[in-house]
């Protein structure tokens, strides 16, 4: 995550905050004393205690960027036996979590978890109210294609609240997302088109995000990828160009036209009608942000700190 462009003005807030905490103080300078800063050397009582207050003196100071957001902690749960992360290693000589898998608990909240992200965030308003746009933008533009085989979506209308995720437990960030593909029936129909013209320069990043079962597992986790984005942009304006219209088929079966009461209302439009999903999605790229999933209410991302 690049530093932001008033990080000093962050700073000097909080060094008024701890003028009467030296030892603190010192800490906290000792973390910038090098470049890339260490956050590691940030003790816990500055990282968790001091976060609350240090954001509500940025709000005071209009450091923050402007608007409403929500920020998750999503932290790994912890064994109350051990004490270590419930991860179910065969390993582990420990009953209280044996066989009990990768476990994480979300919190919601109006400001960052931690004081690392108060300050990479506060300072960067130009850059996190250009990422929240193209969101937004993306949102709009995704909403048509999500779903899953057996399982597709109701009528609805995008969100438009922004939720971050910026911290998880006490390591750095990765960019994740609840499956491989953000809406793999987008990248399915696709990839059809372009098997049906004959194309066989279909990069794999791009075909591997293609609509299979398994890849829908949500209890797992996705290490977000630009590559399959960044390949798939220049084949969507293609297609546009051309005219083709989106298949009511996939590489791996039928893709459900219609079930129960829902409809997936992309197929027989031409690309050209619905536009091109992943330009915002690599404009995010550019910024170090993924979009980590959709949810009814709210876009979810997730920004390195």
């Amino acid at each position: 995550m690049r530093a932001p462009p008033n990080l000093a003005a962050c700073l000097e807030a909080c060094r008024e905050l701890l003028a009467d905490e030296p030892e603190m103080l010192a800490d906290l300078l000792a973390v910038f004393a090098r470049e890339p800063p260490r956050w590691e050397l940030l003790p816990d009582d500055l990282q968790r205690g001091l976060a609350d207050i240090a954001w509500q003196e940025f709000v005071a100071r209009g450091l923050t960027p402007a608007g409403a957001r929500r920020f998750i902690e999503r932290r790994v749960r912890r064994c109350e036996a051990c004490g270590m992360a419930t991860t179910g290693e065969a390993t582990r000589d420990c009953d209280g979590c044996a066989g009990t898998g990768d476990e994480f608990v979300e919190r919601r909240g109006p400001g960052p978890p931690s004081l690392r992200v108060a300050l990479l965030f506060a300072g960067d308003a130009a850059g996190v109210l250009a990422a929240e746009a193209l969101a937004r933008e993306a949102a709009v533009r995704l909403w048509p294609w999500r779903g899953r085989r057996g399982a597709l979506p109701g009528a609805s209308e995008p969100p438009r609240e922004v939720v971050w995720r910026v911290d998880e437990d006490d390591g750095p960030l990765e960019l994740m997302r609840g499956t491989e593909a953000l809406c793999p029936l987008l990248f399915e129909a696709l990839l059809r088109r372009l098997l049906d013209a004959g194309r066989r320069d279909v990069p794999y990043a791009f075909s591997r995000l293609t609509n299979v079962a398994w890849r829908y597992n949500r209890g797992r986790r996705w290490r977000a990828d630009p590559a399959g984005d960044r390949a798939a942009v220049g084949y969507y304006d293609e297609l546009a160009r051309d005219g083709v219209e989106v298949p009511s088929y996939g590489p791996t079966g039928s893709i459900p036209q219609r079930l129960g009461r829902s409809t997936f209302t992309p197929i027989g439009r031409p690309f050209a009608a619905l536009p091109n999903p992943f330009t915002p999605l690599c404009g995010l790229w550019d910024l170090e942000v993924a979009v980590e999933r959709l949810e009814a209410d709210a876009i979810v991302l997730a920004r390195k700190a």
